[in-house]
């Protein structure tokens, strides 16, 4: 019996009949891949199914304990925290963080809107611009020779050669015709 790295050998002398006897291994343990994947996945649903009865009044209940909680607090703030943010306790700790106050677009408006209107009102100093290499320029001036490779370092850029890909695609109609799972 030949090991992987034999038959590799002599896969290397191919031909048509050989790539397609390949392609009908690669489909069938995709097949049972697929199989397996979409069992696990069923066991999955199952189990979630079972246990979401048990868990979504437990978390509602959580969710509405906390909310109660942070109401109690939230009125009586300055006498709890005396200050401070963080209240620790023997349970556990309780604290707050407000956000700094910061700008954003008023209802029915967006940054678009926002952005068209300060360069209208010429408002630049609230504008920021971002530069980045444009690669299909790049490339086409490279493809094209206005950038030779002197030029390029000195942009502290390379042309790399391209690499090859390869993409294997097998019929499943016709490898679950062949195995007989029609």
């Amino acid at each position: 019996m030949r090991g992987p790295d034999e038959e590799l050998q002599v896969l290397a002398k191919v031909s048509a009949a050989v790539v397609d006897r390949e392609l009908r291994k690669i489909g069938e343990a995709e097949l049972e891949l697929e199989t397996a994947q979409a069992d696990m996945i069923a066991d999955m649903d199952e189990l979630k199914r079972r246990h979401e009865a048990v868990i979504r009044p437990l978390k509602a209940k959580v969710d509405a304990l906390v909310a109660r909680l942070e109401a109690s607090v939230r009125a009586e703030k300055e006498t709890l925290f005396a200050g401070n943010q963080t209240l620790a306790l023997g349970f556990g700790k309780v604290s707050y963080r407000r956000a700094p106050d910061h700008v954003e677009p008023a209802d029915g408006a967006d940054w678009d809107e926002a952005l068209r209107r300060m360069r209208a009102e010429r408002k630049h100093q609230y504008l920021s611009v971002t530069y980045r290499p444009d690669k299909a320029a790049l490339n086409k001036a490279a493809s094209a020779g206005l950038l030779d490779a002197e030029a390029l370092g000195e942009l502290g850029l390379e042309v790399v050669e391209g690499e090859e890909s390869w993409k294997v695609q097998t019929d499943h109609k016709a490898v679950r015709e062949a195995v007989g799972q029609v």
